[in-house]
């Protein structure tokens, strides 16, 4: 297990193999964790993770609204888990089956883009704060998203070639708003975990 603990400095952390968890804390940070199933985890500042090969685990979930210029990849062959909070995203899941798991409960910001999103592979997955699967299929109402005024939208900007997915959750001062773009144009069933 490997931790950074500089409060302002860029740190830099590179594990060349096996299965590692490696933490980042205050500050700007680049993870790299390589071979192995790697677990990568960091809160704060703009950071930069990469899982490498591997079925990886990234989460860069910040539980308040402090992280604002996040940056997150995972590249590599690799089946990976990517969970994100509140902060800015920008997201590349590399090769493999991979799942994008987008926090949505009260008080988490969040504005993600994905690059590399791949038709029948890669999924996206809406999850409450213990990381349980909000079900948003065709014939459920969003009301199962926490707030007592929700708001689910997939648009398709075909100039730009995006798709874009905004969820609101809640009329109050504590309210969610996930903003997603994905390079390409898809439809719900492509998009969303079954």
């Amino acid at each position: 297990m490997i931790y950074s603990m500089a409060v302002m400095a860029m740190i830099y952390f590179m594990v060349a193999s096996g299965n590692d968890v490696i933490y980042g804390e205050m500050g700007n940070d680049v993870l790299y964790g390589d071979d192995g199933d790697d677990m990568l985890i960091d809160y704060y500042g703009a950071n930069m993770l990469n899982g490498g090969k591997g079925n990886d685990r990234i989460c860069v979930a910040s539980m308040d609204r402090g992280a604002s210029r996040q940056k997150y990849h995972s590249r590599g062959k690799g089946d990976d888990e990517i969970y994100l909070g509140t902060g800015t995203h920008r997201i590349t899941g590399g090769q493999g089956n991979d799942t994008f798991n987008f926090f949505c409960y009260e008080g988490v910001e969040s504005n993600s883009s994905i690059w590399d999103f791949e038709k029948n592979k890669d999924k996206i997955t809406l999850i409450t704060r213990d990381y349980r699967k909000i079900d948003i299929s065709k014939n459920e109402k969003v009301d199962k998203l926490s707030g007592d005024k929700n708001e689910f939208s997939l648009n398709h900007n075909k100039p730009a070639n995006k798709t874009i997915i905004d969820i609101s959750t809640s009329s109050n001062d504590d309210k969610s708003i996930v903003h997603i773009e994905i390079v390409g144009i898809f439809n719900h069933d492509e998009l969303f975990a079954v």
